[in-house]
């Protein structure tokens, strides 16, 4: 298996697969995974973190009926085209709510937009600032 192969297919003890380590939430909110199906199924944990570590992601992403359009975890893992399209969906969106909560402008110079999402990115890789309600200064950890 190559190098990149593997890359896309890594999946953490946790359940986040791929080269950007998506959650399920981060694959509902790019229209990959039934956004319905995965609230029923998160529904007794504060966040998708403490529902991932009891064990409730893998079996979640695992089950194909919880895919929309005919994907499946498997599709996913060896799709480069699904992973960077997922990532530019739920960074455009986060970019978008960053400038309509004022952490970012319109007009900000594109190394401090870098800056924002390498912070932001955090150890897991996953955009989620803005739709936690962060503001301009604070910080995530």
């Amino acid at each position: 298996m190559k190098a990149a192969a593997v890359i896309l297919a890594i999946t953490n003890q946790a359940g986040f697969v791929g080269r950007y380590q998506a959650g399920a939430t981060w694959l509902a909110a790019a229209a990959h995974v039934d956004q319905d199906k995965l609230n029923i199924s998160m529904s007794e944990h504060l966040s998708e973190w403490a529902w991932a570590k009891s064990g409730g992601m893998m079996p979640f992403l695992e089950n194909a009926s919880n895919w929309k359009n005919g994907l499946s975890l498997d599709n996913y893992k060896q799709s480069v085209a699904l992973q960077d399209g997922a990532f530019k969906i739920n960074a455009d969106g986060t970019y978008h709510r960053a400038i309509k909560q004022g952490v970012l402008e319109g007009d900000d110079n594109p190394l401090r937009i870098a800056g924002f999402f390498l912070k932001k990115s955090g150890s897991h890789g996953r955009l989620w600032c803005c739709s936690s309600g962060c503001q301009r200064g604070t910080s995530d950890t």
